[in-house]
């Protein structure tokens, strides 16, 4: 069992002493294709320099920017299936686009195909975290004639993975990823075709997810997961996370 490191403990047990920090709004895009009759998504591995999730394999992402705001949505939008006003709702959809191309050259056109875009799950850092993030998970078909390539600094390694293939990975620890990732993964291990996985997943209940730790009876620190906006437990005995995102592989 992965234990719990002594600055999450120390601040849990503080209670209100500790006042998380606010999750600043980003977006991720889980790029699809087809190769051998299979779906694949693309990973990337974070760097060991950086200061959020380092060393850790992500999808292509980044938190939003001011001039996300200044350009209007390339597609029509459902603030509502995002948690959000419409006006952040469209920042995240460009936040996505912008990122994808800063970090994978892969250009999206304009507007953006709903079949062939779309969130499909969102997942905030738990408030233990000194860094933390409103992370939404837009799913994206590779558009024909493209190849992501690595650009910037932020990683180091790339591939791509069937979703089964690539939890067997982060099993048998050659392939370390955040709790977020993993469930992403395995709602698209359920898929054989892009375009299923599309389809389907963008149908699905979309809430923000949020793991929040307690006290319990016996003094001891468990975990649930929530609804970040309403409180409501989604899941009254959640797993502890197994990764820490400001630490990454150097727990």
């Amino acid at each position: 069992m992965t234990e719990l490191p002594p600055y999450v403990e120390a601040r849990v047990r503080a209670g209100s002493a500790w006042e998380p920090p606010i999750a600043v709004p980003a977006a991720t895009v889980v790029l699809l294709r087809e190769r051998d009759d299979a779906l694949e998504t693309y990973l990337m591995r974070r760097t060991l320099t950086m200061a959020f999730a380092p060393g850790m394999y992500v999808f292509p992402g980044g938190r939003v920017e001011k001039q996300d705001f200044q350009e209007p949505a390339p597609l029509d939008i459902d603030p509502s299936r995002m948690s959000a006003d419409r006006s952040l709702a469209g920042a995240l959809v460009n936040c996505a686009v912008r990122e994808l191309a800063e970090e994978t050259g892969i250009s999206l056109g304009y507007p953006l195909p709903a079949r062939e875009f779309s969130l499909i799950d969102h997942w905030v850092t738990p408030e233990v975290e000194e860094r933390r993030y409103d992370v939404r998970f837009f799913a994206c078909v590779l558009p024909a004639d493209q190849a992501p390539r690595l650009l910037g600094t932020e990683a180091d390694r790339s591939m791509w993975m069937s979703p089964s293939v690539a939890i067997q990975g982060f099993q048998a620890g050659d392939i370390p990823m955040l709790p977020p990732t993993i469930a992403v993964l395995a709602a698209l291990s359920e898929f054989d075709s892009a375009e299923r996985a599309m389809s389907e997943l963008a149908q699905r209940p979309v809430q923000p997810l949020l793991p929040r730790p307690l006290i319990d009876e016996s003094d001891r620190i468990c975990w649930s997961l929530v609804n970040d906006r309403t409180g409501v437990v989604v899941r009254a005995a959640h797993e502890m996370p197994h990764a820490w995102e400001a630490r990454g592989v150097r727990g």
